[in-house]
């Protein structure tokens, strides 16, 4: 079955916003565990590879930060971009990582988020909770 006219607009969407956070310099993908990983291996191509880094709290996934992404050990104004996507429904205090990610993005840096609200509850014991799903009255 084909792709819907709703999909092709959303992948598009996601293919012409990664094309151009790749070309800003450097970029963090914060929770993103392993380099391109899952669905930002299709769009590799469009980063340099020495200025894309990852940040996650899972030593195990080779990050090139470990830590807990409430309180990031790097300094201020540092990314021109950050990628942080089905994440927040992870963390026990979303706003605080948020104001985390606008300290470490530079002025008019470029924040890519993208936060499930109806996909299952998906938790992995030991590792990481699933705490919340961002509607209107959350």
């Amino acid at each position: 079955m084909g792709e819907s006219n709703f999909m092709k607009k959303i992948n598009q969407f996601i293919e012409e916003k990664m094309k151009y956070i790749g070309s800003l310099g450097s970029v963090l993908d914060v929770g993103g565990g392993s380099r391109f990983t899952k669905w930002l291996k299709k769009y590799r191509h469009y980063f340099n590879e020495d200025s894309y880094k990852t940040f996650d709290f899972d030593s195990s996934t080779n990050p090139d930060f470990v830590g807990d992404i409430h309180n990031m050990d790097l300094e201020d104004n540092h990314f021109e971009a950050i990628i942080c996507c089905s994440v927040l429904e992870h963390v026990e205090d979303p706003i605080r990582v948020v104001k985390e990610m606008y300290r470490i993005l530079k002025p008019e840096g470029v924040l890519f988020c993208y936060i499930p609200s109806i996909y299952p509850y998906h938790a992995r014991k030991g590792h990481y909770g699933d705490y919340w799903r961002f509607f209107d009255d959350t």
